[in-house]
């Protein structure tokens, strides 16, 4: 049955590591009696009746999210106000866009601070940051780890706060990003209860005809970022209302779609998204990372939900998971096949219900496959000794 409850959704910036990075926070407001239906959209003036809530220690589990590419946060916002409806009090969520990754024409411009970080300029040019936070794997990485010490001190910066508890939500490549994250900083996975991986990138091996192509544009990233770079001033110079409307066929949500199309008329968003991607396929191993999914399962139930025709994670490797599990390599990892999604499932509002919920399934332990019928917000943290 419907919760009734008001969503309090908030979007803003916050600097990591240097890099000023787009944040978004949503939180339950019960209704008064008598109220109406829950909000569809943001909630201002919910906020400072947020802030009292997780004051008085009504907030026990907070949902972490890490996107995948290309890296923005704005997409997923409804996504994750459909799962905070049905979860009801004592949950919140907080997400962060990848580092450098926005429609914001100053933070997308990484190039403009570009350092050469073997230099021994002493010259304490606060313009110059560290690129390899954005255009590394690693770098995006321990981005996450900052933005999570940013959510324990909002939520644990009072001594009288309670101790609260990590939901992982991730799609694409966040979730290996998260996984880099679990391993460099064992004391957030300690505090997970549960982790959602949807349509994962955490395994480079495509099926052969992509991998050869996608081998292609990583060998000659400097090439990739150059021809992107001069198709997207081509856009730039067109009305954005033009690109919405050759992105129709694409995308049928319409906001989303906006998004889009201001993303793609910006041309130095081009070097972000090819230099860290290029990267990603370089560097993300051909085989699991047996060793982040031991620590992960041994912790805490892992699920992964599997799209149809998905290059970036296809199906066989829910069954190469299936084989680790059955020789032992790996703890128990419950995996679903949903072959009518899309990779982006985000930018199709018909299918965003349908991961909605299946999330909602898997945190309220509906799914008997690896919690029974126990809410995970009941199960103690496991030991990954």
């Amino acid at each position: 049955s419907a919760i009734m409850v008001r969503l309090a959704t908030t979007t803003g910036s916050s600097t990591l590591l240097g890099w000023p990075s787009d944040t978004f926070a949503i939180d339950v407001v019960p209704n008064d009696e008598g109220a109406g239906s829950p909000s569809a959209g943001n909630n201002d003036n919910s906020v400072n009746s947020v802030n009292d809530n997780n004051k008085n220690n009504q907030v026990h589990t907070v949902l972490i999210f890490t996107p995948g590419n290309p890296g923005l946060m704005e997409w997923y916002i409804p996504f994750f106000q459909g799962i905070l409806r049905g979860l009801g009090t004592g949950y919140a969520c907080r997400g962060v866009a990848n580092a450098s990754h926005s429609v914001d024409p100053q933070k997308a411009n990484a190039a403009a601070y570009e350092t050469n970080n073997s230099s021994n300029d002493n010259n304490n040019n606060n313009q110059r940051r560290n690129t390899a936070i954005p255009w590394t794997v690693d770098g995006q990485a321990l981005h996450k780890c900052a933005f999570l010490d940013q959510v324990l001190q909002e939520f644990e910066g009072n001594p009288q706060q309670r101790r609260i508890h990590f939901i992982f939500v991730s799609h694409s490549i966040g979730c290996h990003f998260l996984q880099r994250a679990c391993v460099y900083r064992p004391d957030f996975l300690n505090r997970a209860r549960l982790i959602l991986h949807l349509m994962p990138f955490i395994r480079m091996k495509a099926p052969p005809r992509q991998q050869r192509l996608l081998n292609q544009v990583a060998s000659a990233p400097q090439t990739t970022i150059t021809l992107h770079e001069t198709v997207m001033r081509g856009l730039a110079a067109l009305p954005l209302s033009a690109v919405d409307a050759l992105m129709m066929n694409s995308m049928n949500d319409a906001p989303g779609r906006k998004i889009a199309a201001q993303l793609v008329r910006l041309p130095c968003f081009a070097r972000n998204f090819f230099t860290l991607g290029t990267e990603e396929i370089r560097d993300v191993p051909e085989e699991f990372d047996v060793c982040s999914l031991r620590l992960m399962g041994r912790q805490c139930p892992v699920v992964i939900l599997f799209a149809g025709n998905d290059h970036w994670s296809p199906t066989f490797h829910m069954k190469d998971l299936e084989e680790l599990q059955n020789k032992g390599v790996i703890p128990l990892i419950q995996c679903t096949h949903k072959p009518e999604l899309q990779h982006d499932f985000v930018s199709d509002k018909h299918q965003v219900p349908i991961v909605v919920e299946y999330c909602l399934s898997a945190i309220l332990g509906l799914n008997s496959g690896y919690a029974a019928s126990e809410d995970i917000a009941k199960i103690e943290p496991r030991s990954r000794l």
